[in-house]
């Protein structure tokens, strides 16, 4: 939940679910799950903020997802601006 009483989870569904073709909660939280858990690959590129937030994004399939500070799943989905986005996050949130 966040501060408003909205359920996280149900707004990402929502907003991403179309991203992938997942048609339920559970399998839109179990592809982020599989996708930011899974082993780093050659094409996936990670780092983490100095706030703890850990940022991953997968140069081919475009999926991005990130983890917070506390260990949940922050977003999962794929970014209309693919690359660019993923250099947005870098320069905006990896340490200097």
């Amino acid at each position: 939940m966040n501060a408003k009483g909205n359920s996280t989870l149900t707004n990402h569904f929502t907003n991403h679910a179309g991203d992938f073709g997942y048609t339920t909660e559970t399998q839109y939280l179990n592809g982020a799950r599989n996708f930011l858990e899974k082993p780093l690959t050659s094409t996936i590129q990670s780092f983490t903020s100095s706030g703890g937030t850990y940022f991953r994004y997968d140069t081919v399939t475009n999926e991005f997802g990130i983890i917070n500070q506390y260990g949940g799943i922050s977003t999962y989905f794929r970014p209309t601006e693919g690359l660019n986005y993923w250099l947005e996050q870098i320069k905006l949130y990896a340490p200097k």
